[in-house]
């Protein structure tokens, strides 16, 4: 029997809280909550790895209203330790987590909201986080991912600018660096951004939700770190932060849809050719904006998780 553990970052102002929802067989087995104190504020997203090498999944928060992430480290089966606070720069929403200086240690990658650009913490070992390296991107990352854009075996990066109506490929060196960003326009408000292989010829596409415009726009990666706009599917109202999984079997990648203002998710299916037709929808939500994916009971069905935001539950 196996268990899973989903983060969730509550957004309260006055003292900053993580939920940790506990999965076990499918059944999600309470909350246990992390206050860590007025000096955070705004936590607004979570990302989870193994950053002092101990193999027990540890925590990062980011915290929109104190310019911070936090680290959160588990010895064993125990609980999770005191938080580590590291400076980034104004607002971060977003964090992801890999190795981007390629030496064997996660590093913290995160979408500065306010400040518009990118932070990289590198770890130097245990979890002892450097200060953050910034590099430019347009006006109002929303979310960030990762992938091999240009097929040189290093971690790139690409984010969502709700602000500039854009999307930002940067590509990485290796060493904890990243070249200038490369800038494409998108609709209205994109505020989502997954990386997959949608229509499987070995290189990496992008998935982009536009709020504004309702829809989901799909660019096929050239394998040189560029990309061709190559369909427009329309979405219910207030598409959020999306995720990627296959939900009806056919080995092909469909996609999962919250809306932010509505009471529903939606499920998109690739109809084969990296363009996309409503699958269906589910209601019962209460404002979702983050879905997230998995096995939740080992029935070797993709289930879905929803945060939503007006109800705090998940």
């Amino acid at each position: 029997m196996t268990q899973m553990t989903i983060p969730v970052a509550q957004m309260t102002m006055s003292m900053a809280q993580m939920a940790i929802q506990t999965v076990h067989n499918g059944h999600f087995c309470g909350t246990n909550d992390h206050f860590y104190g007025t000096n955070a504020t705004t936590p607004y997203a979570a990302a989870v790895g193994d950053f002092n090498q101990d193999n027990h999944t540890d925590v990062v928060v980011t915290n929109c209203g104190s310019w911070n992430v936090v680290v959160f480290l588990r010895y064993g089966n125990g609980p999770l330790a005191s938080g580590m606070f590291f400076a980034t720069s104004a607002c971060p929403v977003a964090a992801l987590i890999g190795d981007f200086n390629q030496d064997n240690r996660f590093d913290i990658a995160v979408a500065n909201k306010n400040s518009n650009n990118i932070g990289i913490l590198l770890d130097p070992g245990n979890a002892s986080f450097a200060s953050q390296n910034i590099f430019s991107v347009d006006s109002t990352p929303f979310t960030i991912a990762t992938g091999d854009f240009n097929q040189d075996g290093r971690f790139d990066l690409v984010t969502a600018n709700s602000g500039s109506n854009s999307v930002s490929v940067l590509l990485g060196y290796g060493n904890g660096s990243f070249a200038t960003q490369m800038s494409m326009a998108i609709g209205a408000s994109p505020y989502s951004v997954v990386v997959s292989d949608f229509n499987h010829d070995n290189l990496l596409d992008l998935a982009v939700t536009t709020t504004s415009a309702s829809s989901v726009n799909v660019f096929l990666g050239q394998g040189n770190g560029s990309f061709i706009m190559h369909s427009t599917t329309s979405t219910n109202i207030d598409p959020y932060v999306s995720a990627v999984a296959d939900f009806n079997g056919d080995n092909l990648l469909d996609i999962v849809i919250p809306h932010y203002t509505t009471t529903a998710v939606s499920v998109f299916c690739d109809l084969g050719n990296a363009t996309f037709g409503h699958l269906l929808s589910l209601s019962g939500a209460s404002a979702p904006g983050i879905v997230a994916v998995g096995d939740f009971n080992q029935d070797n069905r993709t289930d879905i998780a929803v945060i939503n935001y007006s109800s705090s539950t998940l």
